[in-house]
């Protein structure tokens, strides 16, 4: 008797479903047991606070509240912002994505609408909290408005949108992963003095980054 084609990747959603529904029951817990380990946490939740709520049947959402900015929008209403979050949804193929989104409010918004952090196995999930959530902290104190991120956040950050994939200005774009495989085709064809050429290329780009200058990481990423 031959098994069903679709009971195998059936059974595995079904296994995926039960894992992220327990780790749903226990976010509050797990959220808040471990960004408290994160010290640049505490200034941000004193300011936004922590909510940890499940925004779907299929996505959970830990991220920094609403909190007025002291400054009026062109309408003259009190400018409120949002605080960065970090979501979790499960997809259809079992895998659960880990997407960042930027502190914003009317008088500002991120560059990009959103960076993925990468797809998940929800029984997993677990375990890379605390990375995601040291990327959460690290992208509010750089995303909102009256950010003063420290050298180490805008690092990575930086690196987050070099090397992920975001959405900017509509576009999905995936700056490093483009620029490395053109630079690869690049030594391919022309050798040493290529190395050479892209040796410089990376020293630039990781000065740009260290110094937050976001228009010479995007003119490099363009041009190559």
């Amino acid at each position: 008797m031959s098994q069903h084609p679709y009971t195998k990747k059936a059974k595995a959603y079904r296994v995926a479903e039960a894992a992220f529904d327990e780790f749903k029951h226990q976010a509050q817990t797990l959220v808040r047991d471990e960004i408290t380990k994160i010290p640049r946490a505490k200034p941000l939740i004193d300011a936004h606070a922590l909510l940890v709520e499940e925004t779907s049947e299929n996505s959970l959402q830990a991220w920094f509240g609403r909190r007025p900015t002291g400054r009026r929008t062109p309408d003259g209403i009190s400018d409120v912002e949002v605080g960065a979050s970090l979501v979790y949804s499960l997809g259809a193929n079992g895998l659960v994505a880990a997407i960042l989104y930027p502190a914003e409010s009317e008088m500002h918004g991120g560059i990009e609408k959103w960076i993925i952090l990468g797809f998940r196995s929800a029984p997993h999930l677990q375990k890379a909290l605390p990375k995601d959530l040291r990327a959460l902290v690290a992208y509010c104190h750089v995303t909102s408005i009256d950010g003063s991120p420290r050298y180490s956040e805008r690092w990575l950050v930086r690196w987050l949108r070099l090397s992920k994939r975001r959405e900017i200005n509509g576009k999905q774009s995936i700056a490093g992963i483009g620029f490395l495989a053109r630079a690869a085709e690049l030594v391919a064809r022309a050798g040493l003095t290529a190395i050479f050429r892209i040796g410089l290329i990376v020293v630039v780009l990781l000065l740009a980054g260290w110094a937050g200058w976001d228009w010479l990481v995007g003119f490099f990423a363009k041009r190559y």
